[in-house]
């Protein structure tokens, strides 16, 4: 099954999907993320088929999430990149239970554009 790369020439950033086995198992559906630095291969998820009653599924590519930083733990990520890497600047882990991944509209790879 072939899909589409995505590039962002200007991020030099590259993203398709793909199929990763360990060979035992069947192949499951990654993506795929390619940097001047680092690939990345992050599992797809599986999403519920109902959202919880406060929580959306965001269908759009660009999204707004506000996130109320906690006394213990802050924000409850790490992020990657940044101008004096000439990258862009990465969510590269969402700390379980904290106020990232509480919202549940982050995910690891997101890109932080403002």
């Amino acid at each position: 099954m072939m899909t589409p790369i995505e590039e962002k020439k200007d991020e030099k950033i590259r993203t398709g999907m793909v199929q990763v086995s360990d060979g035992k198992s069947r192949p499951r559906p990654a993506r795929l993320v390619l940097t001047m630095d680092a690939v990345t291969v992050q599992r797809e998820a599986p999403v519920p088929t109902q959202p919880a009653k406060d929580k959306s599924v965001p269908h759009a590519r660009e999204r707004m999430v506000q996130i109320t930083r906690q006394k213990v733990g802050g924000l409850g990520l790490s992020i990657k990149g940044g101008a004096e890497h000439k990258l862009p600047i990465l969510i590269s882990k969402i700390y379980k239970d904290q106020a990232a991944d509480q919202t549940g509209q982050l995910f690891v790879g997101d890109a932080v554009i403002k």
